[in-house]
């Protein structure tokens, strides 16, 4: 089954089509085929964990390696690659690409009301030096994990915020700190494209057992490369005319 599927994504003309998928999901990006078979084959250091915890693990490395071949190349267009980057540079471009714009232009007008309009009373300014953005990301792909964050992001206020370039309202979640001279906005979002790779091993590569209760160590170490490389890819487009989100943005592990 695992052939097939990549004998059909190896066709330059697949690629094409599935290159996009779902507004922003790369199926495809570019990478390195290597991720599959260190985990597939159960070879050294698949089974994840372990090493020196003052060192970057094997996952991490593997993911750093991965997502700097994509951004750095040389790369052959047509070479499978890891599902995350994808994702989190659909989901780059969806959320934090026009909330930078807007800090960069002019700063963040916020409602304390979920789905305002102009003609909902008062609007709070915050400029770039008073706005920051935190991701929760999940430290682990499995549905205990995915909880914890649910949960957490559930403490955070609903309001709105207006993109003056997009002509939109856009329903945000987020924190207001009051420090006593100013007051300073948390924008914060859950980074569920990152949820979405444990359905994507269940349901599209079948080759993997992800149940938590499973004896099959293998997950445990693909899912922290696919993790990493989420963040790592969100970190590299931060450098690609996004320098604005540069302290600004912090990404945290829930779970």
């Amino acid at each position: 089954m695992l052939s097939e599927v990549w004998a059909f994504l190896r066709d330059p003309a697949n690629l094409k089509v599935l290159s996009w998928l779902g507004g922003g999901v790369t199926v495809v990006a570019g990478g390195a085929w290597a991720v599959f078979r260190f985990f597939l084959s159960g070879g050294d250091g698949a089974k994840g964990g372990g090493g020196d915890p003052g060192q970057p693990s094997a996952e991490a490395k593997l993911a750093d390696t991965i997502v700097n071949k994509i951004f750095e190349g040389p790369r052959k267009p047509a070479e499978p690659a890891l599902m995350a980057p994808g994702l989190a540079v659909g989901y780059f471009f969806n959320f934090l690409e026009p909330i930078a714009k807007q800090l960069e232009i002019g700063g963040i007008r916020l409602s304390e009301r979920a789905n305002a309009t102009a003609d909902d009373g008062s609007w709070l300014d915050f400029d770039l030096a008073s706005t920051t953005i935190q991701i929760i990301v999940p430290a682990r792909l499995s549905d205990e994990s995915f909880q914890r964050c649910e949960e957490e992001f559930k403490q955070c206020l609903k309001g709105t915020i207006f993109l003056p370039a997009q002509k939109r309202y856009y329903g945000i979640n987020y924190r207001v700190f009051d420090t006593g001279s100013d007051k300073r906005l948390t924008i914060v979002d859950l980074a569920r494209p990152a949820m979405v790779l444990k359905r994507c091993y269940q349901d599209m590569v079948k080759t993997i057992d992800t149940d938590p209760d499973s004896q099959d160590d293998r997950w445990r170490g693909l899912q922290q490369v696919e993790l990493a490389a989420f963040e790592k890819t969100l970190r590299k487009m931060q450098t690609l005319g996004f320098g604005v989100l540069t302290n600004r943005l912090d990404v945290v592990r829930r779970g």
